[in-house]
């Protein structure tokens, strides 16, 4: 059986192969989302009760009360536009993952599968609830256990400095092991805990093999074709050690 691994070199110029000859297509995938994101932010900033931009005090005009327009202008806020503003950018993060699946596995892509995605997103959204509550749970229940003991070590600085870089490397530890979970939801089309279980299962043994991908990612994120090109790092990494795991060979 082959090994499950990859090499950093490899991945970064298999990714720079893909996105030499998907340049244009693999652009406007992130360009599009760009824009759905400015638009988002401006448009739930107009209406943020905060700012009192002069189009959410146009929608509320008629209400005199200031609490009333505050808490409706928030309800307006939040579940006509903040709500659906995430479903969408989160159905075209996942219409992102196949378009670029499609571009490495040399099929033909097309821009229009960047809302193809939409039909899962309930399972991406599931994802983000179970990553975020896994880790407010990393970091809440060595706080909350400390502080149970003996509050009085939280005042502590050699005992605060060794709890946070454990938290810390605890946190890098699972980002690492569960990096891989998207690519499975749209490819595998599984659901949000078996996405997490076979990332896990998948990157076993491979912490520091990620640890020096993610320090090259970060370091291409900055150029100016930077974004697609560590995002397709970061898939072509997946799609060698899946390739590895069900026995066929590599491209």
């Amino acid at each position: 059986m082959e090994e499950r691994t990859f090499s950093i070199s490899d991945v970064a110029s298999q990714a720079w192969k893909t996105l030499r000859s998907n340049m244009w297509l693999l652009a406007s995938l992130w360009l599009t989302l760009l824009g759905v994101i400015i638009a988002g932010s401006i448009i739930t900033k107009w209406l943020d009760p905060i700012f009192f931009h002069p189009l959410g005090n146009l929608i509320v005009s008629g209400i005199g009360n200031i609490q009333v327009r505050i808490v409706l202008l928030s309800l307006i806020n939040t579940f006509i536009f903040q709500i659906p503003f995430h479903v969408i950018q989160s159905g075209i993060g996942l219409g992102i993952a196949k378009v670029t699946l499609d571009a490495y596995d040399a099929k033909n892509g097309n821009y229009w599968d960047l809302f193809s995605q939409f039909g899962i997103v309930h399972r991406s959204l599931g994802l983000y609830v179970l990553t975020m509550a896994f880790t407010f749970g990393i970091i809440l229940v060595p706080l909350a256990a400390i502080s149970f003991l003996n509050p009085l070590l939280l005042k502590n600085f050699f005992v605060l400095t060794v709890l946070t870089l454990s938290i810390v490397t605890v946190l890098f530890y699972f980002a690492f092991r569960f990096s891989l979970c998207l690519f499975y939801l749209v490819d595998k089309r599984v659901g949000a805990i078996e996405s997490l279980r076979k990332s896990f299962r998948i990157t076993q043994g491979l912490v520091w093999k990620f640890f020096g991908l993610f320090i090259v990612i970060t370091l291409v994120s900055i150029t100016i074709i930077g974004i697609p090109l560590a995002y397709l790092m970061l898939l072509t990494a997946y799609r060698k050690l899946e390739q590895k795991d069900q026995h066929v060979p590599v491209q």
